[in-house]
């Protein structure tokens, strides 16, 4: 039957004893073949009784240096060498990489693509030899990333690390990895798959909502939302992965939609994007000052003014003036006036109109939209002076007409004051010269 196979018989037939022997664990065994017969294509078989054919010896090993067969035999049996006439060429299968895109740049992500595959052969036995090699977009070796040898049947696992021959890194394009199975016979067979090398980072856009004012920092409301969006650019791109974001001092958080931050004061937001390939963006990071608070406007009075249980007098000559401030924030925009039920935008120190008792309100906007609660003020004004009155006493002469009046050292002198209007201050002193 082994001659129907094409197999020919190099040796004589070993017939080890006693029948029914057996080895636990199996005894490694020699068998000696004349350096004529030397070449991968010989192997060591053994008869079947049952099947009543010869079957090749598992896990045997050729030696061509000493001209030997080496083989772990768990039993007794008829064994001889036969030279092997096999045309069938091995059967590369499963061929795969744990990624398409990686990214051979030194930071320890994505460095190297791991490629399995699995070969079989229709003789049991070893393969000759199984190579795998790189190539670029032009054909050209790159590395040789398993080099030939014998090789059991099975799955193989290997790794490119990304570098050529002279391990430098390759630049960023699209490599062939092609696989070549040699059995003892030297009967090939090729697989390949290709896999894309991109080194490029990512870059991410951020865009600030409104409201926003200023540029360093950028001074925000805790509504403000922020928007962040990545992009690829070059001929090979693996495509955005995640973005993160964070504040200062916090934790990388992966962006998922537009989002708000909380607080009060000075921050720094931070941003990047990763790609599939894995590669990093260095992180970007812009300042922010978080202003919800509003400002606040206090009110002067430029001139005469008098304060009395609960209540302001001003004379018609007092200017009123407004003065806004937001602190830390991001500035005063605007401040208002109400007067006489309509709203103007204060500009400088105005005055009051008309005697009596008067209102007026006001409030201030900064530059993000924060506005100020109205504030309500109301003062009198007194437009009428005070009238007095010089009274004599005794003794004193009065000489009639444009006469004067002619008195004594005793005689007393009272000066009576009277507070007219139609809401009188009241007087506040009274001179005399």
């Amino acid at each position: 039957s082994m001659k129907d196979q094409g197999s020919l018989l190099l040796s004589s037939v070993y017939d080890l004893i006693p029948d029914g022997t057996s080895f636990n664990p199996p005894a490694l065994f020699s068998f000696q073949f004349d350096a004529d017969w030397s070449g991968k294509n010989i192997g060591l078989y053994k008869f079947d009784v049952g099947l009543n054919a010869w079957k090749l010896v598992p896990n045997q090993t050729l030696d061509l240096a000493s001209n030997k067969i080496y083989a772990a035999l768990a039993s007794v049996s008829n064994y001889s060498i036969f030279r092997i006439v096999d045309n069938t060429a091995p059967q590369i299968a499963e061929l795969k990489t744990n990624d398409r895109y990686f990214s051979p740049n030194g930071d320890g992500v994505k460095d190297e693509v791991s490629i399995s595959f699995n070969v079989t052969d229709n003789m049991e036995r070893g393969l000759g030899e199984v190579l795998v090699r790189v190539y670029d977009s032009g054909n050209a070796l790159v590395n040789t990333v398993l080099e030939g040898g014998e090789r059991e049947q099975g799955t193989q696992t290997v790794a490119w690390n990304g570098r050529n021959d002279q391990g430098v890194y390759v630049g960023d394009g699209e490599y062939s990895l092609k696989v070549t199975a040699t059995d003892m016979c030297n009967n090939s067979a090729e697989m390949s798959t290709t896999v894309i090398v991109e080194t490029t980072p990512p870059q991410t856009q951020i865009s600030i909502g409104l409201p926003k004012y200023g540029a360093f920092p950028i001074f925000i409301r805790k509504d403000t939302a922020f928007n962040l969006s990545a992009t690829e650019s070059g001929e090979f791109i693996s495509g955005v992965d995640k973005t993160y974001f964070r504040t200062t001092g916090g934790e990388w958080l992966e962006y998922s939609e537009p989002f708000v931050l909380i607080g009060e004061g000075s921050t720094e937001l931070g941003y990047y994007s990763k790609d599939i390939a894995g590669n990093s963006e260095i992180p970007k990071n812009v300042g922010l000052f978080i202003d919800d608070a509003t400002p606040t406007t206090t009110l002067l009075y430029l001139g005469m003014s008098y304060a009395a249980e609960g209540k302001t007098w001003i004379s018609a000559r007092t200017d009123i003036g407004l003065s806004a401030s937001d602190g830390t924030g991001c500035g005063v925009a605007v401040t208002s006036l109400k007067v006489d039920g309509d709203w103007y935008e204060y500009r400088a120190p105005f005055r009051l109109v008309g005697e009596g008792e008067k209102s007026f309100g006001c409030l201030s906007i900064d530059n993000l939209g924060n506005k100020e609660g109205v504030k309500q003020f109301t003062v009198i004004v007194d437009e009428t002076a005070p009238v007095s009155e010089l009274v004599l006493g005794e003794p004193k002469i009065d000489q009639g007409g444009a006469m004067p009046v002619i008195i004594g050292p005793k005689t007393s002198l009272t000066i009576m004051a009277n507070d007219a209007g139609i809401e009188p201050s009241g007087i506040g002193r009274i001179e005399y010269a």
